[in-house]
């Protein structure tokens, strides 16, 4: 266990000490034969490497779940984006469709992204949030614009890399661009 935190030191410069280690907790089985043990190079890595080497992470996509202790109205969903797009001086007009159901869709789009409210006509607000560049702090701003007035409560938070090519990291996590770990020993 000594040995991760001095690779990780020998890696990045930076000391640590682990503490704690959770996980599962193996029920001990008195005739297993534990005479096998693995390591990466044991198996196929073409794979995952050429998904790791094909993801081109474009932007950042954050999903939000709002739920109101009372029901909401219309206006005030509308006010809550409007609110929120002016105090991020982002200059685009929301727009409304609320043809089907009991709810309302909103959708504002601009340069560097684009919005989603989804509403369900009582006390649940979905919000998707879109932008070219990872800034998780930008979408921290816009959650605390939408719910500045207190009306609305964080249920729900998920965030994920968008893009081409099985994207699954963002950039931020794979520039600059290295070989990850269990492609080491690999012959390429």
């Amino acid at each position: 266990a000594n040995e991760i935190p001095s690779k990780i030191e020998q890696q990045t410069n930076f000391s640590g000490k682990v503490k704690h280690v959770g996980g599962v907790a193996f029920t001990m089985q008195e005739d297993m034969d534990w005479t096998q043990s693995f390591v990466p190079q044991d198996f196929e890595q073409d794979a995952p490497y050429k998904q790791w080497k094909s993801q081109q992470p474009e932007g950042l996509q954050t999903i939000f779940q709002f739920k109101s202790s009372a029901e909401l109205a219309r206006s005030q969903i509308e006010e809550l984006l409007s609110a929120a797009l002016k105090k991020l001086s982002i200059d685009t007009v929301a727009e409304e469709f609320a043809d089907h159901g009991d709810g309302s869709l909103f959708i504002a789009s601009w340069s560097e992204g684009n919005v989603v409210v989804l509403w369900d006509g009582k006390d649940n607000v979905g919000l998707n949030l879109f932008t070219y560049e990872e800034r998780v702090v930008f979408a921290n701003n816009f959650s605390a614009a939408f719910t500045q007035t207190g009306l609305l409560e964080s249920a729900l938070r998920d965030e994920m890399p968008r893009g081409h090519g099985r994207v699954v990291n963002l950039r931020k996590d794979l520039e600059p661009r290295r070989d990850p770990h269990f492609v080491y020993g690999m012959a390429n």
